[in-house]
């Protein structure tokens, strides 16, 4: 059963997807650019999760629903943009060390090494198996957070379950690789 809340947060999602989609389609890949589409999706991250916090949940169902298949949308938005943002710094910064190139293949290193280190749990999330969700997205689960909380945007409680945050660095990697391969297409120079 899907519960009655999810029509309203899907919608929210996909609105911000057009904001975002906006914001870097009229700007350029400058921190301006990836700094507002970061503040876009933490904005609407935050009204998410006031929004659950005012209401709560009506049942178990509904709480794993959330955490499995709402939140995890909004909060991989935040990631990518933090990653984005991240590269560019490097990037433009004079910090880099190494080439371009080189930098991109480190970038895709790191996500494979999280992709490694979590597979069993994103093996679950991808079958669409539910044994294992009252573990992985309750927040009464007695599961310790498999990563850690040391994220501003998601260090509430009330608004977080043992794995959503794992589920959300899955999505926004996810994009973030696309953007790597993106890179890897674009001509030297």
């Amino acid at each position: 059963m899907i519960p009655e809340f999810v029509p309203h947060f899907e919608a929210q999602y996909h609105a911000l997807l057009g904001r975002l989609e906006k914001i870097v389609t009229a700007g350029s890949a400058e921190t301006g650019t990836l700094e507002t589409a970061y503040q876009e999706a933490l904005r609407a991250w935050q009204e998410v999760a006031r929004e659950i916090k005012a209401g709560g949940f009506c049942n178990k169902e509904a709480e794993i629903y959330f955490f499995k298949l709402i939140k995890p949308f909004f909060t991989g938005q935040i990631e990518l943009y933090t990653h984005r943002y991240h590269a560019l710094v490097f990037l433009r910064g004079g910090i880099l060390v190494m080439g371009e190139k080189d930098f991109w293949k480190n970038e895709f290193r790191k996500i494979t090494r999280f992709e490694v280190t979590h597979a069993g749990f994103i093996r679950y999330y991808h079958s669409g198996k539910k044994d294992m969700d009252e573990q992985y997205f309750l927040r009464s689960a007695s599961a310790e957070p498999q990563f850690p909380r040391s994220n501003i945007y998601d260090n509430d409680p009330d608004v977080s379950a043992p794995y959503d945050r794992i589920l959300a660095l899955c999505i926004g990697y996810g994009h973030y690789r696309q953007f790597i391969e993106d890179q890897f297409k674009k001509p030297a120079g």
